[in-house]
């Protein structure tokens, strides 16, 4: 599946990760990379290129997308520590921007974003997720789109969590 946002693949690797998916590569990667050079000369805070290579490459099949029940990225998740060198999850870096084929996660019945959203997000993708019902609404930014959103979502019978 491909994904118009980066972070959302990357959050939904993230969601992956407590599914022991798409970890020991990762890890691989990371630890050939800490003993380059280049490796030492980044901040803390940057991303380590092979390893979002390795994420951005990596083609999610469908029956992985069907393990995601919950979609709860969090920036305290392996994803984002093995993406970054020491990633403290304070900036906004992996914040999605896009949630097109989130639909894809035909089997998510919890949204909770956990405070990976961009602030001009479009969430009208979360009205084609079939099973959804439970939205956790307090990391969505509050604007008229948003707020409409949630309410044809609560009119379908979706549990909408301030």
């Amino acid at each position: 599946m491909t994904f118009k946002d980066i972070n959302l693949k990357f959050a939904i690797i993230s969601c992956l990760n407590e599914k022991e998916l798409y970890i020991d590569e990762a890890e691989q990667i990371k630890m050939k990379a800490y003993y380059k050079r280049s490796f030492q000369q980044l901040d803390y805070d940057d991303i380590v290129p092979e390893v979002y290579n390795y994420y951005k490459e990596v083609i999610v099949d469908d029956s992985e997308l069907k393990l995601i029940f919950e979609f709860n990225p969090s920036a305290s998740n392996t994803c984002y520590n093995l993406l970054v060198k020491e990633w403290s999850g304070e900036d906004d870096i992996f914040d999605m921007t896009s949630l097109d084929g989130i639909e894809s996660l035909e089997n998510m019945s919890v949204f909770n974003p956990l405070g990976l959203m961009d602030n001009e997000i479009n969430i009208t993708a979360l009205t084609k997720c079939k099973k959804l019902s439970v939205v956790h609404s307090e990391f969505l930014p509050r604007t008229g789109h948003v707020e409409e959103i949630l309410s044809a979502l609560k009119a379908n019978g979706v549990r909408v969590i301030e």
